[in-house]
């Protein structure tokens, strides 16, 4: 629908309305605007009259410019550039004589006539029609069809009217601002739209956390979010942008780190990828929100890593491949995780190292029998036997894919992150392979082929002198 609207507002209201600075419309003309805008919006969605949608609702979801309204602002500042050019003699000579002499409350007649108006506006309008303009807003959010042009109106105008504000530009309050054309905008409606958006999300968050679960709040949360950028792409100023998403990531989500802190466990625990991958995303929008999660994981990696070798320590004692099967299991379901959900954040792929190094080096299978000192040969010598046992020949070698991947996956555990590594622990195996036959040959040379692991290296191995 985005794209839809841009080349609806490019293509035919800039066509439409071209020259309307001069129409005199009538009631019977402005009546055939809107009946041809209205068709074409419903054209637009797919709909017909028997689907009995009201006008409203499809200017809720099109969100175009009413071309009505568009005519009638064109038309005004079209009078204001007549008038300018009606005095033009007066704008080139005695004005522009004036404001070279420094004389700052002179202008030019089109900027006398904003400025004019700005006063009129601030003097006795302003905080009507900013509260106005806020109760409006606050309907949308409430899901009520409102008419977003009187709004997107009123917010041109705020930056209309601060044209004259490049002339002061050098005073310490415009100097905050990087456009100083922005500051009456800022002033009389930014600042009051920013408390508004605090209260009402405040308010919001507390009220929907009684009632729904942390899951559905972040749902929600996420949904908040990009309903406020497409507001401020919409009708206000592009500016806004950057200081109303921070409010909203303060109140929505650094004000419930502790709750987001607290259900990610339970996520993990239920495999709950999902989730997990939108807690990383609006998390991350804040400073500090991921520090305790990349924690939270580390501490559940390294637990479910020694609980499930704890269920296979009787067999994995004196089987490699269900030692080694078990580590990858856990390493690989954690590892898509980290790519998946965290997007391979560096924090959390630290954090994922960290708990694999122990883990795998530190574990009920590593420990002496009869003690609690860790045996630092035990990991090598296990990773070593499983190899051994893919590489040997045997009536029940696996097919040439398979054991590609057999070796890719025991090279991941072998990593030096996981595994202290000696370069000469073991004589090192290349592949070479041709339709006849498979071999293994052991080569000492610097020419060796890209096979899935170039070298096994283990540290500290009691086999690595016998020959394989």
């Amino acid at each position: 629908m985005k794209t839809r609207r841009r080349l609806f507002e490019i293509c035919i209201t800039s066509t439409v309305l071209y020259g309307s600075e001069v129409w005199a419309l009538r009631s019977s003309d402005k009546e055939r605007l809107s009946i041809t805008q209205r068709k074409m919006e419903r054209k637009m969605l797919g709909v017909t009259l028997r689907g009995r949608w009201r006008n409203e609702r499809v200017r809720e979801i099109t969100k175009l410019r009413d071309w009505n309204r568009e005519a009638l602002s064109r038309k005004a500042r079209w009078a204001l550039k007549v008038v300018d050019g009606i005095f033009a003699y007066l704008n080139r000579h005695w004005i522009k004589r004036e404001l070279e002499n420094g004389n700052t409350n002179i202008h030019v007649i089109y900027t006398l006539a904003l400025v004019t108006w700005k006063h009129i506006l601030r003097d006795h309008m302003a905080n009507n029609i900013t509260a106005g303009v806020l109760d409006l807003i606050e309907q949308e959010r409430q899901g009520v069809a409102i008419t977003s042009s009187l709004i997107k109106g009123v917010v041109d105008c705020f930056v209309e009217l601060g044209i004259d504000e490049m002339v002061d530009s050098t005073s310490p309050e415009t100097a905050k601002v990087v456009n100083p054309k922005l500051r009456v905008y800022k002033k009389m409606f930014e600042e009051k739209f920013i408390i508004a958006t605090e209260n009402f999300y405040t308010n919001e968050a507390a009220t929907f956390l009684q009632s729904n679960s942390i899951t559905e709040y972040m749902k929600r949360v996420e949904r908040r979010l990009n309903e406020e950028k497409d507001r401020c792409e919409m009708y206000l100023n592009r500016s806004s942008l950057t200081p109303l998403a921070r409010k909203c990531e303060e109140v929505l989500i650094s004000k419930q780190l502790e709750l987001f802190q607290n259900e990610f466990c339970s996520l993990l625990e239920n495999h709950r990828d999902e989730d997990l991958g939108r807690m990383y995303m609006l998390c991350e929008r804040v400073e500090g929100g991921l520090d305790e999660l990349r924690k939270a994981l580390e501490e559940h990696i390294r637990k479910q890593g020694l609980n499930a070798l704890e269920k296979v320590k009787d067999q994995a004692h004196n089987d490699p491949k269900c030692f080694v099967q078990t580590l990858l299991e856990v390493h690989n379901r954690y590892s898509n995780l980290v790519s998946g959900a965290f997007q391979n954040e560096s924090g959390f792929v630290q954090a994922l190292d960290k708990a694999a190094t122990i883990f795998i080096n530190k574990n009920c299978i590593t420990h002496a029998e009869g003690s609690n000192a860790v045996s630092s040969s035990k990991c090598p010598d296990m990773l070593a036997r499983y190899c051994d046992s893919i590489l040997r020949k045997s009536a029940k070698n696996s097919e040439d894919t398979e054991m590609e991947e057999q070796l890719k996956s025991s090279g991941k555990s072998s990593h030096p992150s996981y595994w202290t590594a000696v370069t000469d622990s073991l004589p090192s195996f290349r592949w070479s392979s041709s339709s006849t036959s498979k071999t293994r040959t052991s080569s000492n040379d610097s020419t060796r082929r890209n096979s899935p692991i170039d070298w096994l290296d283990l540290s500290l191995h009691p086999m690595k002198q016998n020959k394989v």
